[in-house]
């Protein structure tokens, strides 16, 4: 049930709206882009171990992996699974593990490449935290519908920097023939893994309910990043060029 809401709020296949760039930094409101900008500074410079976790309607673990991931490494060689159902994961599990997320990774979808930063409106603010509503393109965006779907973005002061980004289901769809959404969203949360840089991707979490050929499902869902080391990424060590590198990899 995990890969069927982190499929429906992050990852999906197929589509490819093109890289974000800082010409849309430049649109959007001055906090908001400083906050995206110190994120898409620091985004490829870390490697982390991540606790993935996913349960049923009734909070039972039906899936449950920790792996290792490292952008200093080649493409094909960043992603070693550790444990997979709380036990050490075998030389076969890790293979199939490394073939599938560089799979995956080639075709994921990113919100950013949806999110209309120009057109972001304040909603809520204070000393603490801004809360800006980010509408979603309507063009060619098939998977996150902006009249389904709502994006709040909370960036922090002094400097501006990024603390959440929440992705609410506003009502129930439909997906494909057989399966109807009536709840879900997502929550990207934003921690700083040391004292001097700024935050990163910490824990990404979701929820929702559906119904698939009239049988209720749902769950939920938790990944979260530790163990986090700064490292220099493999495009910089080996001075490659890589075509259409996404500016905000969210």
């Amino acid at each position: 049930m995990r890969r069927f809401f982190f499929w429906l709020i992050l990852l999906g296949p197929g589509l490819n709206a093109g890289a974000a760039t800082a010409d849309l930094l430049a649109s959007a409101p001055a906090p908001l882009a400083e906050a995206l900008q110190a994120f898409a500074q620091e985004r490829d410079r870390w490697a982390y171990t991540e606790r993935v976790t996913s349960t049923d309607r009734k909070g039972v673990t039906q899936e449950s992996k920790v792996y290792r991931f490292d952008p200093s490494l080649a493409p094909e060689d960043r992603w070693l699974l550790l444990e997979e159902e709380g036990r050490p994961a075998s030389e076969k599990a890790k293979k199939k593990f490394r073939r599938q997320m560089t799979k995956e990774g080639n075709k994921r979808i990113k919100l950013s490449e949806f999110l209309q930063l120009d057109r972001a409106v304040v909603t809520r603010s204070d000393t603490t935290t801004t809360v800006y509503e980010v509408p979603l393109r309507k063009e060619n965006n098939e998977k996150l519908p902006p009249e389904k779907f709502q994006v709040l973005v909370t960036v922090t002061p002094e400097p501006w920097r990024l603390a959440s980004i929440d992705i609410v289901l506003r009502e129930p769809m439909r997906m494909a023939l057989v399966a109807k959404v009536k709840k879900g969203g997502a929550r990207i949360q934003f921690a700083r893994p040391t004292v001097e840089h700024s935050p990163v991707v910490q824990v990404v979490s979701g929820q929702g309910e559906a119904t698939v050929l009239l049988i209720k499902v749902g769950g939920a869902f938790t990944a979260e990043r530790t163990e986090f080391k700064r490292v220099t990424p493999f495009d910089e060590r080996f001075q490659v060029k890589l075509q259409d590198l996404n500016y905000l990899d969210f």
